[in-house]
């Protein structure tokens, strides 16, 4: 084939790739179409819908619902623990300074009685130990040879756990015990929800020690709430936030690990994976979703679209196991674009499958990438090598930095490259040696067949929608889903892209009409040259950019933050 073809069957890809990629931005248009509609100048809406307006980032609705949101405030609190920490959230977003309500946020914590604390002593060494607190000094701890404990060190420490543990009273959380044994050894905390429950959580904060050093270790734990109670829900809310403005959370996650499996309604996974990066969290998450391409819980105080929303704005837009959610957000918008005719739903699916960087409205900082002369980086905390620059914003939890990190391999992330015919369960990362690192579980891939329901052109729900009607005689296999199409009055899967259809084989036919006419010239084969030999080689694949080193995790047979809990028997 000669050039000219060459350039004519290019030129064909490209014009399908453009039609077929305005299909998706077109639905995506709609839907702020629609929000924008509703929305108007978000001074009627509650303020949990301004705030997630806000991050879903409109263009015309944008500055006034900053306005709206700033005029509601008072001392920095938005009527509630939650709606101050979007309010907050969203703030930052619009690269407002938030250092006043952040502070607020912070002083509302409170300390959580509600877990059960644990102190282990260890040592390669039979050996024996001191504990000082309260000006007194508790000697002649011995650790044994089985690594039980001896004796217990006053009212504070009592053995706990067939005396491998000494149990920390509740009223003694706030105290600094000071820890020395005679030769070299670990201090570790661990904590559950009760004493009935089997599961301990090692904190991730072991420390060593060399022979009569010293080690001082409290307890630290806090949460958020209405109350003298801690929730989980606002608890997480408020975390992230807290996070995504750059404080630490160390003290926080205590709770929200503990309670998350007592908290799934919320979607606690989701959190737990925002917050904490631990790919445990996100490859659960991705098995809470099953073979459906929703999340859906029972007992949710959200719905379908809510909680789904949240589960892709944890796992990231570009994690290439949402494919399908994504199609299935704008297979199942309303006619006019929004989802369920809410604000609420709608702005939430907009922010976590667009993720638009933050629009700096009138009086903001200026954004990080967008300094004129300037490179700069919006990046996480922990990957910057440089000079942090904290005058420059970054949405989310990232900050801006002087120079772009480079990549580490695969190994130094504690990932792996997935072989030809697996697929990556859990998150995926670029490295200096792959281009896709699986930071979650590689596995087989697996053919599904579609169902008589999907065949038709319907979909496979757990219940139909309110927009939908059931098909009782089409099946969806062995799932237990019942098939579902939308009534009249809702677009069907094809309904309203009649006229990209249209397009498209008018397209196909006059590319081929331009192919036709010219085949003599397209077609026509050069004669064989004389020389020989191999055609030359091809650029290389420039090496990709790093992102910095996951540290390494000192082994234990206790649970550590964001790992599967550990049963002890």
């Amino acid at each position: 084939m000669r050039k000219e073809g060459v350039i004519i069957l290019l030129f064909l890809v490209l014009s399908l790739q453009f039609i077929l990629a305005d299909v998706n931005q077109t639905d995506v248009d709609k839907a702020y179409s629609c929000l924008e509609e509703k929305i108007g100048d978000c001074s009627t809406l509650p303020t949990t819908e301004i705030s997630l307006s806000i991050l879903a980032t409109p263009e015309d609705s944008f500055d006034s619902c900053v306005t709206s949101l700033k005029n509601r405030q008072s001392s920095g609190y938005w009527g509630n623990i939650k709606d101050s920490a979007l309010a907050i959230l969203a703030l930052d977003h619009a690269g407002q300074d938030t250092t006043t309500e952040e502070e607020w946020l912070n002083s509302s914590a409170k300390d959580s009685n509600e877990l059960v604390w644990y102190l282990q002593i260890d040592s390669d060494e039979d050996t024996v130990c001191s504990i000082i607190y309260d000006n007194n000094t508790y000697s002649d701890i011995k650790i044994n040879e089985d690594k039980t404990l001896s004796s217990d060190a006053g009212s504070c420490l009592t053995r706990a756990n067939n005396n491998y543990f000494l149990s920390v009273n509740s009223g003694c959380f706030e105290k600094t015990f000071e820890i020395k044994c005679e030769d070299d050894f670990i201090v570790a905390l661990a904590y559950k929800t009760s004493t009935q429950s089997p599961t301990l959580n090692l904190l991730d904060d072991t420390k060593s020690a060399l022979a009569y050093e010293n080690v001082e270790v409290e307890i630290n734990s806090k949460c958020f709430g209405e109350g003298s109670e801690c929730d989980f829900e606002t608890s997480a809310w408020a975390v992230y936030t807290l996070l995504s403005l750059g404080h630490d959370v160390k003290e926080y996650l205590p709770y929200l690990i503990a309670t998350a499996d007592s908290n799934e309604i919320y979607r606690s996974n989701a959190f737990l994976y925002l917050i904490t990066k631990y790919e445990p969290y996100a490859t659960s998450l991705l098995y809470e979703r099953g073979e459906s391409p929703y999340w859906e819980i029972d007992q949710s105080p959200y719905n379908t679209f809510y909680d789904s929303a949240l589960a892709v704005l944890a796992l990231g837009k570009t994690n290439n196991n949402i494919d399908d959610t994504l199609r299935w957000f704008y297979f199942s918008q309303n006619n006019d674009g929004c989802w369920e005719d809410s604000v609420r739903d709608t702005a939430i699916i907009l922010w976590a499958t667009e993720q638009k960087q933050g629009k700096v409205s009138s009086g903001s900082t200026a954004y990080c990438e967008d300094v004129e002369n300037q490179d700069y980086f919006c990046v996480n905390s922990e990957t910057c090598e440089a000079e942090i620059l904290g005058n420059f914003y970054c949405s989310g939890s990232n900050i801006c930095c002087s120079e772009e990190p480079e990549l580490k391999t695969c190994e130094e992330v504690n990932g792996t490259s997935c072989e030809s015919g697996e697929t990556c369960v859990g998150n995926s990362v670029p490295s200096s040696d792959a281009i896709s690192c699986c930071l979650g579980e590689c596995r087989e891939e697996v053919e599904t067949l579609e169902s008589a329901c999907e065949l038709a052109d319907y979909s496979c729900r757990s219940t139909c929608g309110s927009t939908q009607e059931e098909v009782s005689s089409l099946d969806c296999d062995d799932s237990g889903d019942v098939c579902c199409r939308y009534t009249s009055d809702q677009p069907t899967k094809g309904g309203s892209k009649w006229w990209i259809w249209l397009i498209l084989v008018v397209a196909i036919i006059g590319i081929g009409t331009l192919v036709w006419l010219n085949r003599n010239k397209i077609f026509k084969k050069d004669k064989p040259k004389a020389e020989g030999g191999m055609p030359p080689r091809g650029p290389g694949i420039p090496p990709l950019r790093p992102t910095g080193q996951i540290p390494s995790r000192p082994s234990t047979i206790y649970q550590k933050p964001g790992f599967p809990p550990i049963k002890r028997p």
